[in-house]
């Protein structure tokens, strides 16, 4: 990565503004509404409230919520993130039912003295993933109401700012095709990218990754770019079996397997070779007849593989240690994926012993950085949030993009003079 030549929320004056903030609340809810994690609506804050420390004239929130398909769903709306935005700040969040149209915009521009309103759900309206669809498919043309939804949405501000790294490898219209003159990058998207330039830039060597999740093909572009810039890549997860198998024809079980990933083993062993990486997998491994509690569990080694009818579900205790002595190594440490079906306490050894080293090498001075749903929650779960110098919003698709301003929804903000 580079270093970011965007403009921040802090190269510009908020006061007396309309501020349209382009955050990511597309967050866990249950069937009730009730939400699950409240992560990233935590994230969002340090923006909301330097806007209104710096009296901005009004805020203006808008997200999406999973895939409604383009019309709205009550289940989808983002009503139960505005309560909770309420009880977090200490002030009441207006929710409008529409992001668009005529009386989101007579609200919107009525609002003053730091008002804060919290739109519906962009993806309500089909306008806002166009751009993704007509990539992958010709066929689908802009329309007039695309040019409407662009129009009325760039009417809501006089400043806008991306505020959400997670989405910033996507297309979205609400984060491409506004016409506001002040684009900007708001707080939490400039300390993403500032920490992971500075991380994938420079980093202090050893610069050990460890890459695992129970996606096999998730992280695998981003395994290929890593290959690049670290020394040491520990490779766990479910795809650590799929390299066992291709390069030393070790018996998997039922451990999920595709064999469109062998060029992909061959590619990595084949780059990591040029770039003198030093590639390590589990050599044991924790084994279940089944996904479950009431599962059997057994242990086994590369010696003797997986038997048929058993799944790898952890890293073994051997592996643990090895790990263990890489990571002390490190100087900068990049960790993305767990070892394992960590949501399961049998099964969740292997993750909590990576945490454990990498929050241990960084007390020792380390400069660490987590990212991946998966990887967070486990990373709360063991309570370590404090432990790691970074835990990341983004996912495998943002950090595949090794140079920051490539992303796409960094590419449009305003560039530093």
């Amino acid at each position: 990565m580079k270093c970011c030549k965007k403009l921040s929320i802090k190269d510009v004056d908020v006061l007396n503004k309309r501020v349209l903030i382009r955050v990511d609340y597309n967050i866990p809810m249950d069937i009730q509404g009730c939400i699950l994690d409240n992560s990233l609506i935590i994230a969002s804050l340090p923006t909301i409230q330097y806007c209104l420390k710096n009296k901005a004239k009004s805020i203006v929130l808008i997200s999406h919520l999973d895939e409604p398909g383009g019309k709205p769903q009550q289940n989808l709306s983002l009503g139960p993130i505005a309560n909770e935005l309420n009880r977090l700040l200490g002030k009441t969040i207006q929710f409008l039912p529409n992001c668009v149209g005529y009386d989101v915009e007579r609200i919107c521009n009525m609002a003053k003295d730091g008002d804060i309103i919290l739109l519906e759900n962009l993806k309500f309206h089909p306008e806002e993933d166009l751009i993704i669809r007509r990539r992958m498919n010709p066929k689908v043309h802009y329309n007039e109401n695309f040019k409407k939804y662009i129009n009325s949405l760039s009417n809501l501000g006089d400043i806008y700012v991306n505020d959400a790294y997670s989405l910033s490898h996507l297309e979205y219209t609400s984060m491409l095709k506004l016409k506001i003159p002040i684009k900007v990058s708001g707080l939490l998207l400039k300390r993403e990218l500032d920490v992971i330039s500075l991380t994938l830039d420079n980093p202090k060597l050893p610069f050990v990754a460890i890459i695992g999740g129970l996606d096999l093909k998730e992280n695998c572009d981003l395994i290929y770019n890593l290959l690049e810039k670290v020394n040491m890549l520990i490779i766990v997860g479910n795809l650590a079996f799929v390299f066992k198998h291709v390069l030393n024809n070790i018996k998997i079980g039922m451990s999920e397997y595709d064999e469109v990933l062998v060029n992909f083993v061959n590619g990595v062993i084949e780059k990591a070779r040029k770039y003198k990486v030093e590639l390590f997998f589990p050599i044991d491994y924790i084994i279940a007849n089944k996904i479950s509690k009431d599962c059997k569990v057994g242990i086994t080694n590369d010696n003797h593989g997986i038997p048929d009818g058993w799944i790898g579900v952890d890293i073994g205790p051997k592996s643990n240690v090895i790990f263990n002595k890489i990571i002390l190594s490190a100087k900068t440490i990049f960790w993305m994926g767990v070892a394992g079906y960590h949501e399961i306490d049998k099964f969740s050894k292997g993750t909590r012993h990576l945490i454990e080293s990498i929050s241990e090498s960084t007390l020792q001075g380390a400069i660490s950085v987590a990212a991946g749903k998966d990887t967070v929650k486990a990373i709360a779960k063991y309570k370590a949030q404090n432990k790691i110098c970074h835990i990341s919003t983004g996912n495998s698709k943002t950090f595949e993009f090794m140079d920051c301003n490539m992303l796409p929804g960094v590419t449009t903000l305003s560039n530093k003079i």
